[in-house]
């Protein structure tokens, strides 16, 4: 049975991998390549106030996402021996905060990509 900073550990490790895979697919969609613009850059060049606007909600979307992170890790972390021995409890907190932590960092994403600034993995 995995302990709980395991599964703290497996569940950022989840999120980061999914953040790279919506990175790739964007690069996909998007077509970028060392020699072309990409569409990101064309649309921030046609709309610079719009993608001032989207890097600095990115930048505080990055600070609201990282002090959520702190706070998950934090309630994982006092309820560690119930997660480890309840399966309930494990299904209750995937319940309460995995789509909406997943929605989240897809907002995140999209914001920095049109605000022009690389999507970084968030901090473990």
């Amino acid at each position: 049975m995995a302990s709980f900073e395991q599964l703290a550990q497996n569940f950022l490790t989840l999120q980061t991998q999914q953040l790279e895979l919506i990175r790739s697919i964007h690069r996909h969609v998007t077509g970028t390549t060392d020699s072309q613009p990409s569409a990101a850059a064309q649309w921030q060049k046609a709309n610079p106030f719009l993608a001032r606007s989207c890097r600095e909600a990115a930048e505080t979307l990055n600070k609201v996402y990282n002090q959520w992170l702190t706070d998950l890790t934090e309630e994982i972390v006092s309820k560690s021996e119930e997660l480890v021995g309840n399966e309930f409890t494990r299904n209750e907190l995937i319940d309460k905060h995995a789509v909406r932590l997943s929605q989240f960092a897809t907002m995140l994403t999209n914001l920095q990509l049109l605000g022009g600034t690389a999507p970084q993995a968030q901090p473990r």
